[in-house]
């Protein structure tokens, strides 16, 4: 809802200063330019992430297992990009930007599913028998974020609508560094204790997404006010369309799950060691919605 409240102030703030009536005389030429842009985007990733395994290091029998699936959903989240553009004629310009933003992952997810079956001998008969155990939970939502830094050169180009109100669309492409995290994922681990009584401890897992690069296009739109000294305001969106990619997350923070503590290094080492993790594919893709302050010179 904040997210959403700060798009809209963005824009009644564009469409306020745009609103200004006409005043003072044209411009001179200033062929180069310097920007900022702060922004929303709003991340295209749709992704699910599916974690299995057998709990250990029991001997479980035929039957047992754990199983989960995440939901890693794009929510709105700041960046902020900066760009230095050079014109090259009344059309057309060129501009190096490079920015920063971040997507937030979020998502409702289904139950932890969890069943062990097990051998023991237990009290009072201390005959050799079949248990079962049923760990199954009702889990938090997913948290964390997915970063960019990016290096764009781009063609921009223009029309003057009046005197002070410039109309302009945008093609580039660049390179895109893309990491992260989320979680958090489940892992149990299950022992027979004294009495051959079956001992649980549960974990929530926090993962890290591996940085690398991706190339990618943008497509852009702003209109754009002159307010006088080479300053211009802009109200500006568009689409990082960026390659999807393919990584195996990395194990980041352990903590119990009955006390949200942080696990002890022997148990994170434990669970670090019996964890096998498979891989995530996810679109790092965003639309963006901002506003820019560009200064001619």
């Amino acid at each position: 809802m904040t997210s959403r409240r700060g798009v809209l102030s963005f824009v009644l703030l564009a469409a306020f200063l745009l609103a200004l009536p006409s005043r003072g005389v044209a411009e001179p030429d200033r062929r180069f330019s310097l920007a900022i842009y702060p922004s929303y985007y709003f991340g295209a990733l749709d992704s699910t992430y599916t974690h299995a395994f057998i709990p250990g290091p029991i001997a479980a029998l035929p039957g047992s297992g754990a199983s989960q699936v995440l939901a890693l959903q794009g929510s709105p989240e700041a960046g902020l990009a900066v760009g230095l553009g050079c014109r090259v004629n009344e059309f057309l310009a060129v501009r190096l930007t490079v920015g920063r933003a971040a997507v937030g992952i979020k998502g409702e997810n289904s139950d932890y599913s969890l069943l062990i079956k097990y051998a023991a001998r237990q009290p009072p008969v201390y005959e050799l028998r079949e248990y079962t155990y049923d760990g199954s939970r009702s889990w938090v939502p997913t948290s964390g974020k997915l970063k960019t830094l990016s290096a764009v050169i781009g063609l921009e180009f223009g029309h003057d609508v009046s005197r002070l109100i410039r109309a302009e669309g945008s093609l580039g492409a660049g390179l895109y560094r893309v990491w992260g995290d989320f979680g958090p994922l489940g892992f149990t681990t299950a022992w027979l204790g004294g009495h051959s009584v079956l001992m649980v401890e549960s974990y929530l897992l926090f993962l890290k997404i591996p940085a690398g690069w991706k190339p990618g296009l943008e497509l852009g739109a702003e209109l754009a006010l002159s307010v006088g000294g080479g300053v211009v305001l802009s109200l500006r969106g568009g689409y990082s369309l960026v390659a999807a990619m393919t990584v195996t997350p990395a194990l980041d923070r352990v903590l119990y799950y009955s006390s949200l503590n942080p696990a002890i290094p022997d148990d994170v080492s434990e669970v670090a060691a019996a964890l096998s993790l498979g891989p995530l594919r996810l679109s790092p893709s965003a639309f963006r919605l901002g506003l820019g302050l560009s200064i001619g010179f």
